[in-house]
């Protein structure tokens, strides 16, 4: 049979183990949410020359060379391009690949069935496809205009 002393420090010891799990859930939960929500992406906007003509029909992938960056991709119609501050990449340098858009899966099926040809006819030459070719240098300040001249040879 246990002493009243040791029925005590039983009765002790679970409370003082309720309460540390205890600040440990809400320490858990507090925690929860508190991460920062990564660097401040910026507006960006520019054009795209294809041999010597506006781009359309091509997307520009902003691939950051820190590491501490968000990257971005730009749809090119018309030869512009534009991402508002809730999509555009953060501040910093980035390399930029250029790629012909291709059609959604549903669009690329409708396409193939009326007899139309479901890829891209943009030729991009193949320097552009990989990194080190372009180069931008995104602001967290002021306008981040881009003009990029590409070819198809």
């Amino acid at each position: 049979m246990l002493s009243n002393n040791e029925v005590f420090r039983a009765r002790l010891w679970g409370q003082f183990r309720l309460v540390r799990w205890s600040w440990a859930a809400v320490l858990l939960i507090g925690c929860c949410g508190c991460s920062p929500a990564g660097p401040a992406r910026q507006a960006i906007s520019g054009s795209v020359m294809l041999d010597g003509e506006p781009a359309t029909d091509i997307k520009l992938v902003f691939i950051p060379l820190g590491g501490n960056q968000v990257g971005a991709v730009a749809s090119v119609e018309n030869g512009e391009f534009q991402l508002s501050a809730e999509h555009g990449p953060s501040a910093g340098a980035y390399d930029v690949v250029v790629e012909a858009m291709q059609p959604e899966l549903e669009d690329f099926e409708s396409l193939r069935q009326a007899g139309e040809t479901p890829f891209s006819t943009v030729k991009i030459a193949n320097q552009y496809l990989k990194r080190g070719t372009l180069r931008a240098d995104v602001q967290d300040e002021g306008a981040n205009t881009f003009t990029f001249e590409v070819t198809s040879r």
